[in-house]
């Protein structure tokens, strides 16, 4: 652990004219929604690692995975809401995975200050859960259905680069999921130049 940290200070610190390549780490949050009757929905976290390579400037290249899980929270309210009406509400919570390949465009907003667009195609597997009474009276979330296939995706985000090598960006992403499911997440993360 401390090779690591004192590799990214260092990695961090070293001036360079230009860095055509940048590994990414965010972390975000954001929901998950099925457009049929009985889909799941809810609110999610996602961890995404991606690499970028630039073309040339402001063209890039990147992929990377997303990883994302459910925060059964909505779904969690919504049990207690409905339990008066049905005492065993049949909520479908869903979650995603997608390893993706696009492209992205920067447009310089000052000098250590970008903006960019960036889309692509991803190959995602979608999985939704649903609860199952217990004998004890509790509900544990079983796995119902899988789905896997390729989608589209979009984003917008920004990035502060206060050192060459080292950038925080913010980007929303929008997932056109398989099985008629969308995603909509919102990230903080790193980027390291190198």
């Amino acid at each position: 652990m401390r090779v690591s940290l004192c590799l990214l200070l260092v990695l961090t610190l070293i001036p360079a004219d230009t860095y055509p390549q940048a590994i990414g780490i965010r972390s975000g949050a954001g929901s998950i929604e099925g457009s049929y009757a009985g889909s799941g929905s809810d609110l999610l976290v996602g961890l995404q690692f991606d690499y970028s390579h630039t073309l040339t400037s402001p063209y890039a290249l990147e992929g990377g995975i997303l990883a994302t899980g459910s925060l059964p929270f909505a779904t969690v309210l919504s049990e207690v809401i409905l339990a008066p009406i049905d005492p065993n509400p049949s909520i479908t919570i869903a979650n995603f995975n997608s390893y993706y390949l696009g492209a992205r465009a920067d447009y310089e907003l000052l000098p250590s200050w970008t903006a960019y667009l960036h889309g692509g195609l991803g190959y995602a597997k979608l999985t939704e859960y649903s609860p199952e009474l217990q004998p004890s009276g509790d509900r544990h979330y079983q796995k119902a259905h899988s789905y896997s296939g390729l989608h589209p995706y979009i984003g917008i985000g920004t990035e502060i680069r206060p050192f060459t090598s080292l950038g925080f960006t913010v980007d929303l992403r929008y997932d056109d999921l398989p099985h008629r499911y969308q995603g909509t997440t919102l990230f903080f993360g790193l980027s390291f130049y190198f």
